[in-house]
């Protein structure tokens, strides 16, 4: 009888201590905790406040200097074509060198840069002022040493017909010129009005 006693006391004491080390490993066990993820709001950015300033430079030295230069072209050929000229081939020749003067100074002016309109319609003038010297040239080669032709020679029709077109053509390149030198002053006063100088 006290052997079965002893018996039945290890097997409750067994159970007991199987339930308590269960209980144990359940406490002992750390279950994974899940945290819903916080969406993140996207970065801003601040662009830096730009200021405007006016994208017109003033006029350069070069471009100054180009004005100055054409400006001067029609003067100098008008006040040689204005005096009381007598055409000899000295003075006609005198009057080619005039002329040309326009396309060599156009030529060595330098660039035109914010003048480029004006600079064609300078190099249109010169074209005329060209065409007046090419036909005063055909005068000097129908014209005695000392200028002049024959009365009523074909010499004569030919000098006179040049004549009348070399002075047509420079009237007409100084015409053009003098739109030239309109332009000049308008773009100089918008650069000027733009650029604050």
């Amino acid at each position: 009888m006290a052997a079965k006693t002893l018996v039945v006391i290890l097997i409750l004491a067994l159970g007991a201590a199987a339930c308590s080390g269960g209980d144990n490993a359940a406490e002992g066990t750390i279950e994974p905790t899940t945290r819903a993820a916080t969406p993140t709001e996207p970065a801003t950015t601040t662009e830096p406040a730009t200021t405007t300033e006016s994208a017109v430079e003033p006029l350069t030295d070069e471009e100054r200097a180009w004005a100055r230069k054409v400006e001067k072209i029609r003067p100098r050929i008008d006040n040689r074509f204005n005096r009381n000229l007598t055409y000899t081939n000295t003075t006609v020749r005198s009057l080619i060198r005039v002329l040309r003067t326009c396309k060599a100074t156009l030529r060595d002016a330098g660039g035109s840069g914010r003048f480029g309109p004006a600079a064609q319609i300078a190099r249109s003038a010169c074209r005329r002022y060209e065409t007046a010297a090419k036909n005063f040239e055909t005068m000097l080669s129908v014209s005695f040493a000392g200028g002049g032709v024959l009365a009523g020679s074909p010499e004569e029709r030919i000098y006179n017909r040049a004549f009348d077109r070399a002075l047509t053509a420079q009237s007409n390149g100084s015409h053009v010129m003098t739109r030239a030198e309109a332009r000049i002053g308008q773009i100089r006063s918008e650069i000027a009005a733009e650029s604050g100088g």
